[in-house]
């Protein structure tokens, strides 16, 4: 080698020992260690974040069933209301409907007598 590239390369060796220092600093190159513990903490924060989920997930089926279940009475409570309704609809046009009919047949007897007017 000769003594004028002798700059070259230590300033080389200068620059890979400072690229190596600048990663390290920045975090991005760690110690096996390190690595192997922030997998298992990794691991065990998918491990917990699933079974949160998982728990949320039987939480709002659990509110689903209830508020289906909720629906349900209410309709059935609704066609309740309704029918009753109907029935006292039906009771208070009897008494109505029986006057109607009554006043038919008189009319009608009414019309089938001799000289009866049209």
């Amino acid at each position: 080698m000769d003594i004028a590239q002798l700059p070259i390369v230590q300033g080389g060796a200068l620059a890979v020992l400072l690229a190596v220092l600048w990663l390290v600093f920045r975090g991005q190159l760690k110690p096996r260690k390190d690595l192997d513990d922030l997998r298992a903490d990794h691991a065990k924060m998918i491990e917990y974040l699933r079974a949160d989920r998982d728990a949320r997930l039987a939480d709002a089926e659990r509110d689903a069933e209830r508020g289906w279940a909720a629906y349900e009475l209410e309709r059935a409570a609704h066609e309740r209301t309704r029918q009753a309704l109907v029935d006292q609809v039906r009771a208070a046009t009897a008494p109505a409907l029986a006057a109607a009919e009554t006043t038919e047949k008189i009319l009608s007897e009414l019309q089938q007598r001799p000289g009866a007017r049209a």
